[in-house]
């Protein structure tokens, strides 16, 4: 159906407010620094990267088509970090603001797409511009315009637009429909490149030619037609598949070992109702729905309602062509991400709605047309309606991009809106060590490293009394806590209290490797180089591959008096990494204490060649 506008409305001029509009309530993003949440692994501390700093590499750029980051197959959006670092950006971050710019342009590029999108499909200039606005300023947008990591987000969701309006033209021209065709393929390789979440894309088209009342159910349309963007889903689906199976991700959460069927398709319909009651109106954003020990009533009550409601819409709105494909396009690209076969450590995103929404920006968009259409002497009431909404909407989006403006703002946010939760205060904590350590002052606002140690103690200790009273703690947040606690202390010179910590998690994990290096090294701070020794073969039991721990052995026993044994480790820890001075200085003076002086030498001067400040007594 195609409504039509009054001829002073300007397409353009049109087009261009929605720019404006969208660009003005996002401008906070602009500000904001990176986050500690999957932002340094995908751009600062991306080994791919590095090269791009200084020159353009070709192995570079086929190193990333060719791997991996974390869990993905997503090799686009770190092609586009590669080019901002290499002609704009060497040193990240000192520059988050070109990030930023860039995310918040991708969005209005998609936004835009969703306007000319909707106008292909009928839908009034008018009806089109209120459609792509609330495409535009949604508050459920925030996590993929804001979070710099999300670029996959926006970078998808273009291509995947830009491929919907060259197969709407492919459908509905009647010359050069081959050269749409093509070009809806091309379109569609880039967004498949940018995330996985571009699989559904051929359902998208199913539901484009329901709207257009083809045959979608031939086979020359369904199958033939489709073949590219069939094999295209299946290709990327098996890779990432691949991907999480690889990295055990799949059903990886500690919570899920509750979870049996029931409460996996719980999770699923529970997340579908989420995600359309956010769509009206947007509550709790965070951006980590951590799994529940224990499933709400509401999850159970969602599994028994949503067939039936669903029934009920499919009979309701089986002949109104228009809602049907709103409702379709909003299932078919929601429907992947449902968490059933969970795969991650969330059971929601407010990012997995990013095109999911179109849909249902649509259905909007054609009910606007419709009650125009029918009550127009109403028109005023509603256009002031849904003006105080999108008010309503563009404030909630502009406040909540504050959320993001870096790691501390994001995890005091989180622990705002789940006061319980012992995993807000945990990770808020650690991230003050880190910041504390590394003196992050892009990101710490400018505090000191004993105020960020002071709050990592507060948060711990907040921590550690929930968990404390908690009837069923988890036993992931108790070892995060008495690391946390342990960390903190170490980092604050009470090595006592550290290794009491460290004592306790170990107790729990027996068979935690890097428990037993964090507290050898508090022993070894105390000078108790007998325990410091213990926890260091016992670390290198459970790990003999790593060179540092025999370097560190090699410190204590040459305290101990235990020269020979120390020659021995530091030997084992050069056969692993020969590269640095320190094990041939350390070498070089145990040898000295068993008298073999030419050798003591030797390692001294090769120490010494090697950057080591090396006193002339130990080259004599």
């Amino acid at each position: 159906m195609i409504f039509q506008d009054k001829p002073k409305i300007n397409t353009y001029f049109l087009c261009l407010l929605l720019l404006l509009i969208t660009f003005v309530v996002f401008i906070p993003s602009l500000s904001l620094h990176f986050v500690d949440w999957d932002d340094p692994e995908y751009l600062y501390k991306n080994p791919a990267l590095e090269a791009f700093k200084t020159h353009w590499s070709w192995g570079a750029v086929y190193d990333i088509f060719t791997s991996k980051i974390g869990a993905n197959y997503d090799p686009l959006p770190v092609f586009t970090y590669a080019l901002e670092r290499y002609f704009v950006a060497p040193n990240p971050l000192a520059t988050p603001f070109i990030f930023h710019l860039d995310n918040l342009l991708l969005h209005l590029c998609c936004t835009v797409c969703v306007f000319f999108l909707f106008l292909k499909l009928g839908v009034s200039r008018t009806g089109a511009f209120l459609g792509a606005l609330l495409f535009g300023i949604h508050p459920m947008r925030v996590e993929s315009v804001a979070w710099i990591t999300e670029r996959k987000d926006v970078l998808y969701g273009l291509f995947y637009l830009l491929a919907l309006l060259a197969y709407v033209n492919y459908i509905k021209a009647d010359k050069e429909k081959q050269k749409w065709y093509i070009m809806a393929i091309v379109l569609s390789v880039f967004s498949y490149f940018s995330k996985i979440q571009a699989v559904s894309l051929p359902l998208s088209m199913v539901a484009v030619d329901i709207y257009f009342h083809r045959k979608w159910y031939l086979t020359k349309i369904l199958f033939y037609e489709k073949l590219p963007w069939w094999s295209l889903s299946a290709l990327i689906g098996l890779i990432n598949l691949h991907l999480l199976n690889a990295l055990h991700v799949i059903n990886s959460e500690p919570q899920l070992a509750h979870y049996n069927l029931v409460d996996k398709l719980a999770v699923g319909a529970y997340s579908y109702l989420v995600y359309v009651v956010k769509f009206i109106y947007p509550y709790e954003m965070v951006h980590w729905y951590v799994y529940p020990v224990k499933l709400p009533v509401i999850a159970y009550i969602s599994l028994c309602l949503l067939p039936v409601l669903i029934i009920l819409l499919a009979w309701k709105i089986r002949k109104n062509i228009p809602l049907l494909f709103g409702w379709l396009f909003f299932t078919f690209n929601v429907m992947f991400l449902l968490q059933i076969v969970p795969a991650g450590k969330a059971f929601h995103a407010d990012r997995f709605t990013y095109i999911a929404y179109t849909g249902l920006f649509f259905i909007v968009a054609f009910s606007y047309d419709r009650f125009v259409q029918s009550f127009p002497k109403r028109t005023f009431f509603l256009q002031a309606l849904l003006g105080v909404y999108l008010a309503l909407f563009a404030f909630m989006t502009f406040n909540q991009e504050k959320v993001w403006k870096n790691t501390f703002t994001l995890w005091t946010h989180y622990i705002r809106e789940y006061p319980k939760r012992v995993f807000g205060y945990t990770e808020l904590g650690s991230y003050c060590i880190t910041d504390a350590i590394n003196n992050y002052t892009v990101s710490n606002m400018g505090k000191s490293r004993e105020e960020l140690l002071k709050i990592a103690f507060v948060n711990f200790n907040i921590a550690n009394d929930i968990d404390s009273s908690d009837r069923r703690p988890q036993p992931e947040n108790t070892l995060a806590i008495f690391e946390g606690l342990g960390s903190s202390y170490a980092y604050a010179n009470n090595y006592d209290s550290a290794i009491y910590y460290f004592t306790r998690e170990i107790a729990i994990k027996p068979d935690g490797k890097d428990e037993y290096a964090d507290r050898a090294i508090n022993y070894y701070h105390k000078k108790n180089y007998a325990l410091a020794l213990t926890d260091y073969h016992t670390y290198i039991q459970l790990d003999p591959t790593d060179d540092g721990a025999y370097y560190r052995s090699a410190l204590c026993e040459g305290f101990l008096g235990k020269y020979r044994e120390g020659v021995t480790d530091i030997n084992t820890a050069i056969v692993m990494d020969s590269t640095p001075a320190d094990y041939y200085f350390t070498r070089a003076k145990l040898y000295r204490l068993l008298d073999v002086i030419d050798s003591s030498r030797a390692d001294a001067q090769k120490a010494k060649l090697m950057g080591a400040h090396v006193a002339d007594k130990w080259l004599q």
